[in-house]
């Protein structure tokens, strides 16, 4: 499932569940003979015609909207969640709103601190500088192989769960050394994270989508030379190596 089609996924479950919670009160009006019967009808309009609305816009931008999707168990524990959160906040629409956006701003923001914490700053674009035998990566310096060519640039590149719809940024990258394209499974064998507390399995479930990719360096020489690496869009190569000045 893609990020685009979990922005839609999630809201809907969510306003169909928002949408049967009013349905509750509104009997429950009934029986009871209470007077807010308008008031969650008109909002339970409401939030099927967002329903409307995002299953439209899945159609839209995703080939086959919502019936591409392969349920996995945690996409299904997450659309019943949001379902069971809708039914909340209909039950007390002025009090559950507030709490929600709450929530979902620090779970962003405790988010975006393990995850500045593990990578750092991620600029757009890197300086690359191959001088006697070592390469500059921004502030890291990286010895290469004497003798043994060609040698790659090994960065390790994460994606965010498409179910994790926080307000923070989706890809992420690491930098991880320079060696020859046989130590390739000898980087791709090291596991992100190594602790077992409740942080860390966080963390690991942050990171769990991991591709390792390598960049190749260009062959020593006697002169320093300097490259830009820039993050481009690309899903299947999405590093791009420029002999123009880095430009941040």
């Amino acid at each position: 499932m893609s990020f685009t089609l979990a922005v839609c996924l999630l809201p809907s479950c969510f306003c169909l569940g928002a949408a049967f919670g009013c349905a509750l009160c509104i009997a429950v009006g009934v029986i009871f003979h209470r007077s807010y019967e308008f008031g969650r009808f008109s909002a339970m309009c409401v939030f099927l015609s967002i329903v409307v609305i995002l299953s439209a816009a899945a159609l839209v931008f995703v080939n086959g909207g919502f019936v591409s999707i392969r349920f996995t168990a945690g996409i299904i524990w997450v659309c019943v969640g949001s379902f069971a959160a809708g039914i909340l906040a209909a039950l007390s629409l002025r009090l559950f709103f507030p709490c929600l956006f709450l929530v979902y701003l620090v779970c962003s923001a405790v988010t975006a601190v393990f995850l500045y914490n593990r990578f750092g700053r991620q600029p757009a674009a890197v300086s690359i500088i191959i001088d006697r035998g070592k390469v500059f990566v921004g502030d890291t310096a990286f010895t290469t192989v004497s003798g043994e060519f060609p040698q790659v640039l090994f960065i390790d590149t994460y994606e965010l769960p498409p179910e994790l719809v926080l307000a923070v940024p989706r890809k992420w990258y690491s930098i991880l050394g320079v060696g020859t394209v046989a130590e390739a499974g000898t980087y791709a064998s090291v596991s992100a994270v190594q602790g077992k507390s409740a942080a860390d399995r966080y963390l690991r479930f942050l990171l769990k989508y991991r591709t390792l990719y390598t960049i190749d360096v260009p062959q020593d020489s006697t002169v320093p030379r300097q490259y830009t690496l820039r993050a481009v869009h690309d899903r299947n190569n999405p590093w791009k190596v420029e002999t123009s000045e880095p430009q941040f």
